[in-house]
C-alpha cells in the first residue's frame, strides 16, 4: 500500500486522474482527491525488485510536468516459505531433507512419512496401530494453495493419492534425496522461483552513480538491451559476454530517475538518485522555504517584481540589515593571521649601488 497526496494550488478541479505502471507496464488507473491523502494498493506479481510509477494527469496551469510523477520501489520477499514433504517410505535421504528444511528459519515444514501403504496386509487390528490416517483431502485439495513447495521423496504410486490430487501438484514434484545440502538448498529456492537463482534473468544494480546491467542465460547471449532513460529517450546497449552464462554492461547514470532495460521478454528497472529532485517538489516562487533562515539571520526577502532591485549597503554587526529599498551586507571584521613573512625586493648591496648611481646622475644633470 502506497500513500499519495496530490497538490494543485490554484486549480479549479478537486479530483485528479492517476495512471499506475508496474515495471514500466500500465496496470490500472485511479483517482485522488486534491489536497487529501489517498491509499493505493498493489499486488506484487513476483519476488524481487518492482518499481511502481504513479503519474497524475497534467493540470490546467502547469509550470512543469516533471513533478507529476512519483516512483515507489518495492522489494518483494517471502515472509515464510511453507513446504510439504511427503516421504513414500523411510530412507537415508529423508534425514537430509529434514535437516536442510528445518535448518532454514524461514521455512515452515509439514512432513508425512507413509509407513503403512493400503496394500499391506499383516492382520494387525487397526485399533492397535499408532498411526494416523494420511490427510489426503486436507493437504491436496483444501489446503494445497497454502504451500509454496511440495516434495515427493521416494514416493511410489500405490493408490494413496488418486489422479485427481496428483493433477493439482504436477508442477511441484521433486523426487528422491541424498545430494549435498548446498545443492539441495539452491534447488529448493529455485523451485520456489527466488529471483537470485533464476537461470534466465535480466537485472540492473545502481552503485555510486553507475548502473550495471546483467543478463543471465543458459543460451548464447547476443541480442542488445534497450534502455529507456528517465526522460523517455531510448538507447541500445551492447552486452559483453563473459562466457559463463553472464553478460554485462555498465553505464553512467547521467540523469536521476527511473531507468528501464528490456531484452525480449525480460526486463529490469533501476532508480538512480532521486526519482524526482527536491527542487521539483514545489516549483512555485515562494518565500516559505527560506523564511525561517532569513529571519534568524536578520536578513530580508525582496520580490524584484514588486520592489525592484534594492540598493546594497555595508552595515555593521548588530545593525538593521535591510530597509525600504535596500539590503545590507554585514561587515563582520573577522580575520585570522596565521603567519607573517617579509621578502626584500633586492639585496642591500644592489640597493646601495642603485642609490649611488641615482645621486651621480642627478649631480651630473645639475652640473650642466
Amino acid at each position: 500500500t502506497v500513500v499519495i497526496r496530490v497538490e494543485d494550488e490554484g486549480g479549479s478541479t478537486t479530483i485528479a486522474p492517476i495512471a499506475i505502471r508496474a515495471d514500466g507496464k500500465p496496470i490500472g488507473r485511479a483517482s485522488a482527491r486534491i489536497g487529501e491523502t489517498t491509499e493505493i494498493t498493489f499486488d506484487l506479481e513476483h519476488p524481487g525488485i518492482s518499481a511502481f510509477e504513479i503519474e497524475v494527469e497534467a493540470g490546467e496551469q502547469e509550470l512543469t510536468l516533471e513533478n507529476n510523477r512519483a516512483v515507489a520501489v518495492v522489494n518483494g520477499v517471502r515472509d515464510r516459505l511453507r513446504v510439504m514433504l511427503v516421504s513414500g517410505e523411510p530412507n537415508p535421504g529423508l534425514r537430509t531433507w529434514r535437516n536442510l528444511l528445518k535448518a532454514d528459519p524461514s521455512v515452515d515444514l509439514v512432513h508425512f512419512t507413509i509407513l503403512r501403504p493400503p496394500d499391506k496386509q499383516d492382520m494387525t487390528p487397526v485399533r492397535e496401530l499408532s498411526l494416523i490416517p494420511f490427510p489426503t483431502n486436507e493437504l491436496f485439495a483444501t489446503n494445497l494453495s497454502e504451500f509454496d513447495l511440495i516434495i515427493f521423496d521416494s514416493y511410489h504410486r500405490r493408490g494413496i493419492l488418486p489422479m485427481v490430487y496428483l493433477s493439482n501438484v504436477v508442477d511441484y514434484v521433486v523426487e528422491g534425496g541424498g545430494p549435498q545440502s548446498a545443492l539441495l538448498r539452491r534447488l529448493v529456492h529455485w523451485l520456489m522461483k527466488e529471483p537470485d537463482l533464476e537461470e534466465e534473468d535480466l537485472a540492473a544494480v545502481v552503485d555510486e552513480g553507475r548502473i550495471t546491467v546483467t543478463r543471465r542465460s543458459l543460451k548464447t547471449i547476443e541480442a542488445p538491451v534497450t534502455m529507456t532513460l528517465p526522460d523517455g529517450e531510448t538507447e541500445r546497449l551492447t552486452l559483453t559476454d563473459h562466457g559463463n552464462g553472464r553478460a554485462t554492461v555498465t553505464i553512467d547514470a547521467a540523469e536521476s530517475g527511473l531507468y528501464r532495460f528490456d531484452q525480449g521478454e525480460y526486463s529490469a528497472i533501476a532508480v538512480a538518485g532521486a526519482a524526482m529532485g527536491r527542487e521539483l517538489e514545489d516549483v512555485r516562487a515562494t518565500d516559505t522555504v527560506m523564511a525561517a533562515a532569513v529571519k534568524a539571520s536578520g536578513g530580508a526577502i525582496v520580490w524584484l517584481s514588486e520592489d525592484g532591485v534594492p540598493d546594497a549597503r555595508r552595515v555593521r554587526a548588530g545593525r538593521d540589515a535591510s530597509g525600504r529599498g535596500w539590503i545590507g551586507f554585514v561587515e563582520q571584521r573577522r580575520h585570522l593571521v596565521t603567519g607573517l613573512e617579509q621578502t626584500p625586493l633586492m639585496p642591500a648591496w644592489l640597493l646601495l649601488l642603485v642609490a649611488l648611481g641615482g645621486l651621480m646622475l642627478g649631480w651630473r644633470a645639475e652640473g650642466r
